[in-house]
């Protein structure tokens, strides 16, 4: 059980951050008022107070490729991305279409990039010089999501050097047995050692960042072990991600969508949520490999929410287009259904059961 002192929840409800560290605590050590007029900002945001000029993460997916296919992932089987129904070739995002949107952000005061979604990013292979180029450009909040597969020695220390300040490892599972079952193609072994090394390269550096995050996707298959992972992780990890699952794998009626796959990795039924707002559209913007700018992470519905070619467009201007702002008002009325992919995805995703932890949001 953890003593804790530091919890954050979007008001999506599907992830829990969790420490026995004031993990805000250490962000203001280093970076002093930006942090809280960022996360004040963020706040604000999400809870439909206030409307940005810009968004205040860019979350980037930095190649359209993974070498795990887990049961809950659109990586699961071939026929579950929309890459392949697209005839998308693979491929990695370009130094010059990034460095021309951080350079954009950083005229806006952008505070955060995520390296990481629908992908997994140390595949790529200049990821640290992307890092390290948003922190010259005063981004701070600087976030890689990694199944840790690829964290060697030499990555870890990339990283540091970089001026990474979050390091996000999806890990699911405490023992080999379970981590087959949920993380497919992964070595437990190899990621365990990955992780502790980067530990000791971290502390060896002499700074507290970036700090690591362990994340647990609550499944059927291993939601037994929630409680001992933590146990174990509390004494390395500095916070934990609690995340509930999306559905990529079946269809409305829990049927699934690819014949090689079943559901039996999943723990819900499909439901509507009365008043769920999709807080994620007031504060980030999705960023494809390829220039395709989203307004979320939802695979299933890339298609449809498509806003634009970030090769021909700038940021702002897509940030401030007519089909975000009706996506935003759509929300902001708490009025999901009316929107069929944002409908799709509501169905598909689980919120957080009320636990020992309490259900209270921040309230700056």
């Amino acid at each position: 059980m953890l003593d804790v002192n530091y919890r954050h929840q979007e008001p999506t409800r599907n992830v829990t951050l969790l420490s026995e560290k004031d993990v805000d605590q250490i962000f203001r050590d280093e970076f002093g008022e930006r942090w809280d007029t960022y996360r004040q900002a963020w706040y604000s945001a999400g809870a439909w107070k206030n409307k940005l000029d810009f968004p205040l993460s860019l979350e980037f997916e930095t190649n359209n490729t993974c070498n795990y296919r887990c049961h809950m992932c659109s990586f699961a089987a071939p026929e579950l991305h929309p890459d392949h129904w697209n005839d998308v070739s693979k491929g990695f995002l370009s130094m010059d279409l990034y460095k021309r949107l951080i350079d954009e952000g950083s005229e806006h005061g952008l505070p955060a990039a995520t390296y990481g979604f629908h992908c997994e990013p140390l595949q790529h292979p200049d990821l640290h010089k992307m890092v390290s180029y948003a922190r010259k450009k005063n981004v701070f909040d600087l976030r890689v999501g990694t199944n840790g597969h690829y964290l060697t020695k030499e990555v870890s220390r990339q990283l540091v050097d970089a001026g990474l300040t979050r390091l996000e490892v999806s890990l699911d599972a405490l023992d080999e047995e379970t981590f087959d079952k949920v993380r497919v193609g992964g070595d437990f072994n190899t990621v365990f050692r990955n992780i502790h090394d980067f530990l000791e390269i971290r502390n060896k550096s002499g700074s507290v960042f970036p700090l690591l995050r362990v994340s647990f996707i609550k499944l059927n298959v291993n939601k037994h072990q929630l409680e001992e992972f933590m146990d174990y992780w509390k004494q390395y990890a500095d916070y934990f991600s609690i995340q509930e699952p999306i559905d990529y794998v079946t269809d409305g009626n829990n049927m699934p969508l690819s014949p090689q796959l079943t559901n039996n990795a999943l723990r819900f039924q499909s439901k509507e949520k009365p008043g769920f707002q999709c807080a994620k559209i007031t504060h980030r913007m999705y960023i494809r490999f390829n220039g395709m700018a989203l307004p979320c992470g939802f695979v299933q519905g890339w298609d449809d929410m498509y806003l634009g070619d970030l090769n021909e467009q700038s940021a702002s201007d897509i940030w401030t287009c007519d089909k975000f702002n009706d996506l935003r008002k759509l929300h902001g009325a708490a009025r999901y259904m009316d929107n069929p992919t944002c409908h799709n995805c509501v169905l598909r995703t689980e919120v957080e059961e009320l636990d020992q932890y309490g259900d209270q949001l921040p309230t700056n």
